[in-house]
């Protein structure tokens, strides 16, 4: 039977190798070792691991979920049957699975014919070219052009881009103070969580692999970015935190420009993750031109 440790257990190398080799090329958010130690907070997330891969159980809600298992499409049915038995002995009379790359989607649905995996639309993550990212070329990305040089217009003489380290890390968490405190009217659960996690994630710089920027405007930070990936020589960088402040116009367009002009050489593609129904955050995301979406499915398996 499996067994479950905290996640803060979880070596980071060994975990990264294992995506690697075992041909885990997806890349959703939610399997970036950065993302998993920084919501485990919220979620309470384990792991366990055996012959076939990595397992990833979380709590929400009052009920329990598991993560697709990282492990080879090939292995999927072995991981599946082993979640099944793990859950039978704890007296479940059901598996709850999340973020399903669609081929699991598809195994899973082999495997138990009953059962129908859904499409999470507001888990989907977006997948954008780095390259039109950096640059805002093209017709499409001609407005977000145009606020990056409204930024540059008004700060010329007192703009600074800086490569983020760890030393950089209490700065950012000053800024997190302000920028929640300006955002305060949005607080909720779910806002909270993320206060504690981008805090995490700064604690952690090193540990966690991250790569970051920051932007200053007459002095003072004004926006900084966070990122990492799934497994060396991935082609996909994923950005977990951008934070600016509003009322600096352009400051948006011009973190995530900067930060992939300076730190995205290595990687064809950037994801910016999901939008979790808000519409807002919908709006913003689609206005960056996505070239596609990283879907994800949910099931429930009888037991």
């Amino acid at each position: 039977m499996l067994s479950f440790s905290p996640i803060e257990e979880l070596d980071r190398t060994l975990y990264r190798s294992h995506v690697k080799s075992c041909g885990f090329y997806f890349p959703s958010c939610e399997f970036a070792y950065a993302n998993l130690f920084a919501w485990s907070g919220m979620y309470q997330t384990s792991f366990a691991a055996d012959e076939s891969g990595f397992y990833f159980l979380m709590h929400h809600d009052g009920e329990q979920y598991f993560l697709c298992p990282v492990t080879s499409p090939e292995q999927a049915g072995a991981a599946f049957d082993t979640l099944c038995s793990y859950m039978r002995g704890c007296g479940a009379d059901k598996l709850n699975l999340i973020c399903l790359p669609k081929v699991f989607a598809d195994r899973l649905a082999e495997r138990f014919p009953g059962v129908s995996p859904s499409n999470d639309r507001g888990n989907a993550d977006y997948l954008y070219k780095t390259q039109s990212l950096a640059t805002f070329s093209g017709k499409a990305l001609h407005a977000k052009k145009n606020h990056r040089n409204k930024f540059f217009s008004l700060y010329a003489e007192s703009y600074e881009y800086r490569v983020m380290t760890a030393a950089d890390a209490p700065l950012c968490r000053d800024f997190n103070r302000k920028w929640y405190s300006l955002n305060a009217e949005y607080i909720d659960e779910e806002f909270s969580a993320e206060h504690k996690a981008t805090n995490r994630l700064l604690d952690n710089f090193e540990p966690l692999g991250l790569c970051g920027g920051m932007l200053f405007a007459d002095g003072t930070l004004c926006a900084y970015t966070l990122a990492s990936d799934n497994y060396d020589g991935s082609d996909t960088l994923i950005i977990h935190t951008e934070k600016g402040l509003y009322d600096i116009p352009g400051v948006y367009p011009t973190i995530c420009s900067e930060f992939l002009l300076h730190s995205g050489a290595d990687y064809e593609f950037v994801n910016r993750e999901d939008d979790l129904n808000d519409e807002g955050l919908r709006k913003s995301k689609l206005s960056y031109n996505p070239i596609g979406f990283e879907e994800k499915y949910s099931a429930v398996v009888p037991l």
